[in-house]
């Protein structure tokens, strides 16, 4: 077993201290899960967690994470309906995604 931890260990990202740095899909995870609350709450912290995986980490949003993001939004997961901030965090994340490898017109479908 201790072989196989060791072997494993080679697919985390760590850093200089051997902490496991997150990824975008660490993020992922974490902001489709606290979004699925579907609380005004819950959208103001995925946001914070958005702000923080962009300027803490460096880390950019995936097709995925934006999929999730922009499903959240417009689905009106917020059961208290979409206030500005939604609104605002839901314009970064498209002016984010326009980086992304998209198909032709895929990101307008979305």
């Amino acid at each position: 077993l201790e072989t196989m931890a060791d072997n494993n260990d080679s697919y985390l990202n760590k850093d200089k201290n051997g902490y496991i740095s997150p990824d975008v899909v660490t993020y992922t995870i974490l902001m489709s899960a606290i979004l699925k609350i579907g609380t005004s709450s819950a959208s103001n912290r995925a946001l914070l967690l958005y702000k923080e995986m962009k300027r803490v980490w460096g880390i950019m949003p995936d097709r995925a994470l934006v999929d999730i993001i922009l499903t959240a939004m417009i689905s009106g997961g917020n059961s208290l309906g979409i206030n500005d901030e939604d609104a605002r965090f839901t314009m970064t994340v498209l002016r984010d995604a326009k980086h992304l490898d998209w198909k032709r017109g895929e990101l307008r479908k979305r």
